[in-house]
């Protein structure tokens, strides 16, 4: 009686560390690029025209050595944050057949960016097809005191749902929750990130998603949709219920306990003890959430359906998810009157001449 009692007692302090340890904080939704795909090389100049028509300026245009295209030119917003990459002429069109003649790759996107230049391409009578897209929450304690504890509390408990092959390489500040380069759906990847000048002053959470899984969900290069998607699909946050899986391991050796007993009293409380050893270590050795699964999946002859011990975290998962849905990932930007009123294609122009 007094065991049960005991046991209960640690289950309890450790849902009471876990749900009320974590501390208070505010989140800031964006994307932080979208990838875009267009099958037709000759509209490179034509693309960098209506860029300039719209308030970019060319900053950069590079000769690309280790890379599948030959050049990259990139354009930065003279009224915002936004900014194009736009990688072209593929140095082995036969070979690499599974890439775009162009690629841009378009950061920190407004909603009138995005709408302006779907409709260039449908002006262009193009389809640009989204093959890659981030987005990104950014965590602020209201204490930046706890902004380690934040980010703890997060690789103990991010679930990637459906994740497949980890990320074995260890960092500092950063954790992966799968093999993102290798995942052919999506990943993610949480980390402290400073400010200017001032070191970690918030925790990044970035959710890949990548092309089969973008074309499932009806995303195009507007991304009207995006703040609808359910975010509980892809990820949510969990833990291993250790002591329920001694509990299982112990019931599923219970013979060999009444055996050892019967031959020498006390050996069986000895396997007992080793049992318990065995699960607490799922914890000891590994970090993130996702590394202590992954040691359960490698288990699966001992612990067999190990889903069954992943516990939701109730209480915070509702709380992130409910302040995450108050923000959008796209802001809008107000209409400058310096921003081009029609959509335009600009006379081609030499690099760097304005």
């Amino acid at each position: 009686m007094n065991q049960k009692r005991t046991k209960g007692l640690a289950r309890s302090n450790y849902i009471k560390k876990v749900y009320f340890s974590v501390p208070d904080f505010s989140i800031k939704k964006s994307i932080d690029f979208i990838t875009v795909s267009i099958n037709y090389p000759d509209h490179a100049k034509k693309i960098y025209g209506f860029l300039e028509a719209n308030g970019f300026e060319c900053s950069s245009d590079l000769k690309l050595e280790e890379s599948k295209y030959s050049m990259k030119r990139t354009y930065k917003s003279n009224h915002d944050i936004a900014s194009v990459e736009i990688f072209h002429d593929l140095k082995d069109p036969d070979n690499n057949c599974y890439c775009p003649p162009i690629l841009l790759k378009i950061h920190d996107p407004n909603r009138e960016l995005l709408n302006r230049m779907d409709s260039f391409f449908k002006h262009l009578k193009i389809s640009p097809k989204v093959s890659m897209l981030e987005l990104t929450f950014d965590l602020f304690p209201n204490d930046k005191a706890d902004i380690v504890n934040l980010y703890e509390f997060l690789q103990s408990h991010l679930f990637l749902k459906y994740g497949r092959k980890i990320n074995t390489k260890k960092y500092v500040t950063t954790f992966y929750t799968n093999n993102i380069r290798h995942s052919k759906a999506k990943g993610m990847r949480v980390y402290l990130k400073p400010e200017k000048n001032v070191p970690k002053e918030f925790v990044r959470m970035e959710l890949i998603l990548k092309r089969e899984l973008i074309k499932h969900l009806g995303l195009d290069i507007t991304l009207t949709n995006i703040d609808s998607l359910t975010l509980q699909r892809f990820f949510t946050f969990k833990f291993i219920n250790t002591q329920a899986i001694c509990d299982y391991l112990v019931w599923k050796s219970r013979w060999h306990i009444q055996r050892m007993e019967k031959r020498r009293k006390g050996s069986g409380n000895l396997l007992k003890r080793l049992i318990d050893d065995f699960s607490n270590n799922i914890y000891c050795r590994q970090v993130t959430l996702m590394e202590k699964v992954h040691s359960l999946k490698l288990q699966r002859d001992m612990v067999p359906q190990h889903n069954r011990f992943l516990i939701t975290l109730d209480d915070f998962s509702k709380q992130f998810f409910n302040r995450a849905s108050m923000e959008s990932f796209v802001p809008n930007m107000r209409t400058n009157p310096s921003l081009s009123p029609d959509i335009q294609v600009c006379k081609d122009k030499k690099p760097g001449v304005n």
